[in-house]
């Protein structure tokens, strides 16, 4: 069984963002791919702590919070579309 200790220590979620970060080389970082990671984490970062903070005179709005994750989603599809031929090829095995 996976406990979280394990799993940091075992390496699995840095392997899994370094995957995320790099290009298809998997040793190349992105930038673009780090600011998506960057940008994504503080928007759900900001959502919980809508979502926390939240008063009835201003609640968390679930509508603009899913129409602006989304339009970031979008954003990085197209960033990733757009660049893809300018990746690092990785090496031939």
């Amino acid at each position: 069984m996976f406990t979280l200790p394990s799993l940091l220590a075992g390496g699995l979620v840095a392997r899994i963002l370094k995957d995320a970060a790099t290009g298809l080389d998997g040793e190349t970082y992105d930038v673009g791919r780090l600011l998506a990671i960057l940008g994504g984490t503080a928007y759900i970062g900001m959502g919980i702590y809508g979502v926390v903070h939240a008063t009835p005179d201003h609640p968390f709005a679930y509508q603009e919070f899913g129409i602006g994750f989304g339009s970031m989603a979008a954003g990085v599809g197209a960033l990733l579309k757009l660049k893809e031929g300018s990746e690092p090829k990785p090496p031939a095995a």
